[in-house]
């Protein structure tokens, strides 16, 4: 995800840049000359040109902040045997790496609510909190962006929404995930990933030919797909 492209056209100005547009109307209806009407036209030119400076620092400063929770997510864990550099960020255990992702994804979401950026650091913090034990909370940071209309970080939020329920044993609500998913995500997006869970809490459900069926569709539809030599193996005979 760290390649996602957080573009300008995407974020939202905050409250200095939001009144613009009323500062504008209220211009118009209080100009009562040609002098007051010039005069209010180099105002306003004023407050879009510093709304516009206030929206692009905070964007700068959101993305900043948000290369701070991937620089935490990639980082090495000690107790894992990563591979360390010098100049390294690194965490003894792989609890205390995902709190501070946590923490450093929610200072996003606190400081530039309105943001793209806040937009995946919510997701960053689902990601923390799944890997955290903490479910509830791993749902809740997901709730506002499973439908949103960016199609990737609503695709990969769905998903994950699947992996969370699936791991706090809600199987009934996984497969609604992952259905949804799979019927939504947006071309290009690896839906075998989320076929491959569907057949997997299926087989572990007994439902052994609806799985097989899903096996065979990702061999047929995602054959360059590394998830269909999974599949090719689910499907050969168990030896002896």
């Amino acid at each position: 995800m760290s390649g996602v492209r957080i573009t300008r056209k995407e974020i939202k100005r905050d409250d200095l840049a939001a009144g613009i547009s009323g500062l504008s109307v209220a211009i118009q209806q209080h100009a009562r000359s040609v002098g007051i009407v010039a005069a209010a036209i180099v105002v306003l030119g004023l407050a879009v040109s510093g709304g516009v400076w206030y929206s692009r620092t905070q964007a700068a400063a959101a993305r900043a902040e948000l290369g701070a929770v991937y620089k935490a997510l990639s980082a090495p864990v000690t107790e894992e045997g990563g591979t360390f550099s010098a100049d390294s960020t690194t965490y003894a255990t792989r609890r205390q790496k995902y709190e501070e992702v946590a923490r450093l994804g929610q200072t996003v979401l606190t400081r530039h609510p309105s943001s793209a950026a806040a937009k995946w650091a919510a997701y960053y913090v689902a990601v923390a909190r799944k890997e955290l034990g903490d479910h509830a909370g791993a749902l809740e940071a997901l709730d506002p962006i499973v439908t949103g209309r960016d199609d990737l970080l609503s695709s990969s939020a769905r998903f994950l929404q699947g992996q969370v329920k699936e791991a706090s044993g809600d199987l009934p609500g996984a497969l609604e995930a992952y259905a949804g998913l799979i019927e939504a995500a947006p071309a290009g997006f690896p839906i075998e990933m989320a076929m491959m869970s569907q057949a997997r809490i299926m087989e572990g459900q007994g439902k052994s030919e609806e799985a097989r069926d899903i096996y065979r569709k990702i061999t047929q539809e995602h054959p360059d797909s590394p998830f269909s030599r999974d599949a090719s193996q689910r499907l050969s005979p168990t030896p002896g």
